[in-house]
């Protein structure tokens, strides 16, 4: 897995001019997208909050949710998928582009998908978000990773902790293992708990700040990540993760280097599109 991976980051930059598009939806079209590679198949709702879903390896569905949320200033935070969708683009079966605004914000995101060899269990999408601040003001923005993994399919029995400023870990009771590693930049907040909890947080129409809980929690567990920034007039916000199921579920930093720098090759070739 670790070859092919290597293997098609390097080459993403290079050939993602020739890639034919797949789809391209404009306006505020629901679409449900399923990425596909190897061993390995993950839904994505570009406009409910179910959002990334379904991450199913070798045929059992490890995923229940991953969506993100957004806050101006003091305001409450909301689900991006509240603001417009502006498009969508299937660079090739594993490869997804979301772009969401309104007219203080756009949010872009850019989902990779590889699976490894059949029977392998091993899986990793990495993600590239891109908050621009479309006014002429600075805002104060906080942004929300939410997530909640059912590993092996069983969602009572996992075991999820922070190892670190920049790792989540979780584990299943019949050997399932995941990581998700941000390589830029750290967050501001984190939580781990039980489901809905940090869901409820999000959707209470209050202002949230994570608990900075790093577990470990057993159960039925989710985990979040939060991010505080400023955005200067006109400025952007990048943040790069990789996620990965797999027996070794922290990859090596160069790793996680060379996915962000191929989502980001994703990202200005979308921009000269557009």
């Amino acid at each position: 897995m670790k070859i092919k991976k290597w293997a098609r980051l390097m080459m993403l930059g290079l050939c993602v001019m020739t890639l034919s598009t797949f789809g391209v939806i404009s306006g505020a079209n629901a679409t449900l997208w399923t990425l596909t590679d190897t061993n390995s198949t993950v839904t994505i709702d570009s406009q409910s909050q179910t959002g990334m879903s379904n991450w199913v390896v070798d045929g059992i569905d490890n995923l229940f949710q991953q969506w993100f949320w957004y806050g101006i200033g003091t305001g409450p935070e909301f689900s991006i998928d509240t603001l417009t969708l502006t498009s969508e683009t299937l660079y090739s079966p594993s490869i997804l582009e979301l772009v969401y605004s309104n007219n203080l914000i756009s949010v872009d995101v850019i989902y990779f998908l590889t699976g490894g060899s059949i029977g392998s269990g091993n899986s990793d999408v990495g993600e590239t978000i891109v908050i621009k601040n479309l006014t002429e003001t600075s805002l104060n923005l906080r942004f929300f990773q939410y997530t909640d993994f059912d590993l092996g399919g069983t969602p009572n029995d996992d075991t999820a902790y922070r190892s670190n400023a920049n790792t989540m870990h979780q584990t299943d009771g019949s050997g399932y293992t995941f990581s998700e590693v941000v390589g830029t930049p750290a967050a501001s907040h984190y939580q781990v708990d039980i489901f809905p909890t940090t869901l409820s947080a999000l959707n209470d129409l209050l202002p949230t700040t994570l608990l900075d809980n790093p577990g470990p929690v057993t159960g039925d567990v989710t985990f979040a990540w939060q991010w505080n920034t400023v955005l200067n007039p006109g400025g952007s916000y990048i943040i790069s993760k990789d996620k990965l199921i797999d027996v070794n579920p922290v990859p090596e930093p160069a790793t996680i280097l060379l996915i962000g720098a191929g989502l980001m090759g994703v990202y200005a070739v979308s921009r000269k599109r557009g």
